[in-house]
C-alpha cells in the first residue's frame, strides 16, 4: 500500500458474565488488595499524600483522546451497529437502550486496557524500588515519561521522586478500578431491566465492541512494549556500573552504546526511505520531505554537491536522458552511502570492545574483562531489538493505511 502522510449481568436466563472473565475479576480482586498493602498512604499518608487527578485527564493523557466520550463507531449516524445488531434484534427490542449498552461495554473495555498499561507502570516501580540495587531517591528514569509528566502538571509542592511516582500510580490504578466498577454497576442494571436481552445478543455486542476497541489495544500495546525495553535498558545500564568498570571501560561503554544508537536510527531511515521509494509512484504518496529522514537527506545533498557525482549527473543525462533513471541511481547511491556508515558504526563498536580486551590483559583484577564486555552488550542487544520492535511497528502501520 502507499505510503502517507464485565461485567455483564443481564436477564436471569444469563448466569455468566462474558465481557469480565472469572479470572479477571479475581486478578481485579488481588489488584486491589496489593494497592490497600502497599500504598504509601498508609505508610506514611502524612508526606506522600497527593492531588489526585479525575479519571478523565488520566486516560486522555494516557491514549491522548476523550476515552469516555461516545465512539465513531457507536453514534447514532453510523449505521454499522444498526446493521450488526437487527438481524438478531426481536422486532420489540430498543436499539437506543442496547446502544447504551454497548456504549458501557466500551467504556469498561477501555479502562480496562489502559488499567493494563498503568498495571506495567506500576510492576516496573515497584521491582526496582524493592531491588536490592543502589539507586538514588530523586532518580525518576525508571519510571516512564508519562507518569513523571502527568506529575509535574499537578502544580503543588510534591517532591517527584521514587516514592511519590510510586503513590501517584497506585491512585490512578485506583481511580481506573472505581470507575470501571462504577460502570459495571450502571451496566448490570440496564441489561437487567431490558426484556429479551440474551447471551447471543451479549455476545454480539461484545464483539462488536472489542473490534472498534482494536486501533486502541495495538496503541497500548506498543506503549507497554517502549516501557518493557526502557526499564530493561535502565536495568542494564545499572548493571553495567554495578560492575564498578574503570574509567577507559566507561569511556568505550558510552561510545559502544552511542554508535549502537546511531546506527538503529539510520537503520530505520533506510528502512522507511526504501518503503517510500517503492510506493513513491503512487498518488498517496507523501512528498519525500514530509518524511523528516535527516541522515538520509543529508547523504542526499552531499551526493548532489559531490563533485563526481555531478560528473555524473551529465553522464547519466546525456546518455540515458531520463530524470527518472537519474533519480532511482542517486537513490541507490544514498542507500549505499547509508549502508556504510551503519557498517563504521559497528566497526567502532568492535574496536572499543577490542580495546577493552587488550587493555584487560594488562590488568588481572576483577571485574573481568568478559563480565564487562557481556554487561556492555546486554544493553546493546536489548537496544538492537526496541529499534528493530519500532521499525517494524512503523511499517505495520504504513501498510495498513
Amino acid at each position: 500500500m502507499a505510503m502517507t502522510t464485565s461485567n455483564l449481568n443481564s436477564t436471569k436466563t444469563i448466569t455468566r458474565r462474558s465481557t469480565v472473565s472469572d479470572a479477571k475479576i479475581v486478578n481485579e480482586q488481588v489488584l486491589s488488595q496489593e494497592l490497600g498493602q502497599f500504598s504509601p498512604f498508609k505508610i506514611n499518608s502524612t508526606k506522600k499524600q497527593i492531588t489526585r487527578f479525575p479519571i478523565e485527564i488520566i486516560l486522555s493523557k494516557t491514549i491522548g483522546s476523550e476515552s469516555q466520550s461516545i465512539p465513531d463507531y457507536l453514534c447514532s449516524k453510523n449505521p454499522s451497529f444498526e446493521k450488526k445488531l437487527r438481524t438478531i434484534l426481536p422486532s420489540t427490542m430498543n436499539l437506543d437502550e442496547l446502544r447504551d449498552i454497548a456504549i458501557l461495554m466500551h467504556k469498561i473495555m477501555s479502562i480496562d486496557i489502559v488499567q493494563s498499561l498503568w498495571i506495567v507502570y506500576r510492576k516496573y516501580g515497584v521491582e526496582e524500588i524493592q531491588s536490592k540495587r543502589p539507586i538514588n531517591e530523586s532518580d525518576t528514569k525508571l519510571w516512564p515519561k508519562e507518569v513523571s509528566s502527568l506529575m509535574e502538571q499537578l502544580k503543588n509542592d510534591n517532591i517527584i521522586d521514587e516514592s511519590s511516582c510510586l503513590v501517584f500510580v497506585n491512585q490512578c490504578l485506583q481511580e481506573l478500578y472505581n470507575k470501571k466498577e462504577h460502570y459495571r454497576r450502571e451496566l448490570n442494571v440496564k441489561t437487567s431491566r431490558l426484556s429479551g436481552y440474551n447471551r447471543s445478543i451479549e455476545y454480539t455486542i461484545e464483539k462488536f465492541v472489542q473490534q472498534g476497541l482494536q486501533s486502541l489495544h495495538i496503541e497500548i500495546n506498543e506503549h507497554i512494549a517502549t516501557v518493557q525495553y526502557h526499564y530493561t535498558d535502565i536495568i542494564f545500564q545499572q548493571t553495567y556500573f554495578a560492575q564498578n568498570p574503570n574509567a577507559n571501560q566507561i569511556h568505550s561503554a558510552k561510545i559502544i552504546w552511542k554508535v549502537t544508537d546511531d546506527k538503529q536510527k539510520l537503520r530505520y531511515e533506510i528502512g522507511i526511505f526504501k518503503k517510500w521509494l517503492s510506493d513513491k509512484s503512487s498518488s498517496t504518496c507523501c512528498a519525500f520531505q514530509d518524511l523528516a529522514l535527516t541522515k538520509i537527506n543529508t547523504i542526499l545533498i552531499n551526493l548532489l554537491f559531490d563533485k563526481q557525482c555531478l560528473s555524473t549527473i551529465h553522464v547519466t543525462m546525456n546518455k540515458m536522458k531520463s530524470t527518472h533513471t537519474f533519480i532511482n541511481d542517486l537513490a541507490i547511491r544514498t542507500i549505499s552511502v547509508a549502508e556504510e556508515i551503519a557498517q563504521t558504526y559497528l566497526q567502532k563498536a568492535i574496536d572499543e570492545k577490542t580495546k577493552i580486551l587488550n587493555n584487560g590483559k594488562k590488568f588481572k583484577k576483577l571485574p573481568t574483562v568478559d563480565t564487562i564486555i557481556t554487561a556492555i552488550e546486554n544493553r546493546q542487544t536489548n537496544m538492537v531489538h526496541r529499534a528493530q520492535y519500532n521499525i517494524a511497528r512503523i511499517l505495520h502501520i504504513i501498510e495498513m493505511k
